[in-house]
């Protein structure tokens, strides 16, 4: 049993004698103070369990001894006894924070209730102890967990069963880019995704992508999906929890996302003119062929192929013929239009898709183009002098496939070569 250390401060040794007699049966050592200041001064220079002052002291009262308590140990309770039945006295007492009060009387009764209180009032202060360094750790706890959860790299943020926010961390937030007013326990669900749609991040499709968000965590169904919020790229995964609720993370992979981007396009372009290459070309060929069966528009497929460009790499190298093709699908570019398509089918070879271009519009870009081609290039000081012969094959009349239409394009460029360079031919019809 522990031993509980008690100071008694009273002048009258009779009641002393008369409290130790009382407590000499409990675990108490006690220690008696015969005036008010030695009181204040035993408390000044060891630690007691609790205090139990008379209140009639000479010089100061039982009211200092409480104050001193009070302002010595903020956990030391003190216990007031007192003659006197003045009840503002007690509530002074009270006030400076004494933790229990007991009317003294002829018949010496209150010492028969005084182990009791002594006992209740150190229960009450060890369970405030207790409560006290229990959250103490809470708190500690707390603060470690949320230093840890806003130093994850992901975003967090947790929902209970009611689809109320109830966790997150400052990634989350920053990702997200919610204000403050919505980064609160007891933000439902729904209210951020409203927020979304505010802010325009589904476009026209706001109310369905909500309400199939909703019923897809109402059934505690598992999500995952890439989300652009400003200048990240968000991998997201929203999972369900066994008790209920869900929780959604947020991973950054911007870095990952550019990289499958520049692989993406350096597997699909040609490295030196920026151009789509010949593998790109033939998809969108067979894309735009597709759309083409379904609403009987034309397509035509020009094949160009530059006139005297070996005789540039072989005087001039190959940097100066870099940059002579460079120059070239600069020039190709500028004259198709817009939802035109040019592309590097290898070497000195290019390739262009105009859709929706008639018999006249492609053979007058295809003009264009060599016109284009036959101004002179300048590299180092050097006027580079090249030109461009070219093969025009339309969809549907020269073929109605991708294959095919190139195999045509092909073909009539050649044509256009052995009719003396510098122009284009159509090729000729399946039929023929």
């Amino acid at each position: 049993m522990t031993l509980t250390h008690l100071l008694y401060v009273d002048d009258e040794t009779h009641s002393a004698e008369l409290i130790k007699d009382v407590l000499e049966r409990q675990p108490i050592r006690l220690q008696w103070a015969q005036s008010g200041e030695a009181g204040i001064e035993a408390m000044q220079n060891a630690r007691f369990d609790i205090v139990v002052t008379d209140y009639r002291l000479p010089g100061c009262s039982g009211l200092d001894v409480v104050a001193a308590a009070r302002a010595a140990d903020v956990n030391v309770p003190v216990i007031m006894l007192s003659g006197s039945g003045d009840i503002s006295v007690v509530v002074k007492a009270i006030q400076l924070g004494a933790a229990d009060y007991l009317i003294k009387d002829s018949q010496n009764t209150y010492l028969d209730v005084l182990p009791t209180a002594i006992e209740r009032v150190l229960q009450v202060e060890r369970l405030i102890r207790d409560n006290t360094m229990m959250e103490a750790r809470l708190a500690a706890e707390r603060a470690w967990s949320r230093m840890a959860i806003d130093r994850i790299q992901q975003g967090l943020c947790l929902f209970d069963e009611r689809h109320q926010l109830q966790l997150w961390n400052q990634r989350f937030q920053e990702y997200c880019d919610y204000p403050e007013e919505l980064c609160q326990r007891g933000t439902t669900y729904e209210a951020l995704l409203r927020y979304n749609e505010i802010r325009g991040d589904y476009g026209a499709d706001g109310e369905p992508q909500i309400e199939a968000s909703l019923h897809q965590v109402q059934n505690g169904q598992s999500a995952r999906w890439e989300a652009k919020v400003h200048n990240f790229v968000l991998e997201v995964f929203r999972d369900p929890l066994p008790t209920g609720g869900f929780v959604i993370t947020f991973t950054d992979v911007t870095e990952r996302w550019h990289a499958e981007q520049r692989a993406r396009h350096q597997a699909n372009h040609d490295a030196l003119t920026g151009l789509p290459n010949r593998l790109l070309f033939h998809q969108l060929l067979q894309d735009q062929l597709a759309i083409a069966r379904e609403v009987s528009t034309v397509l035509t497929v020009l094949f160009i192929d530059l006139d005297g460009f070996k005789a540039v790499n072989d005087t001039y190298g190959h940097a100066t013929g870099d940059a002579v093709l460079m120059e070239a699908a600069q020039r190709l570019r500028h004259k198709v239009r817009v939802a035109d398509v040019v592309a590097r089918q290898g070497g000195d070879e290019f390739l262009a898709l105009l859709v929706g271009a008639n018999d006249e519009q492609s053979c007058q870009i295809a003009n264009a183009i060599i016109a284009s081609l036959q101004v002179p290039v300048p590299v180092n000081g050097v006027e580079i002098s090249i030109g461009a012969s070219i093969g025009i094959a339309q969809f549907p009349t020269a073929g109605t496939d991708a294959d095919a239409l190139l195999k045509a394009a092909d073909d009539a460029m050649y044509r256009a070569k052995m009719s003396g360079k510098g122009r284009c031919c159509v090729a000729r019809p399946i039929s023929t």
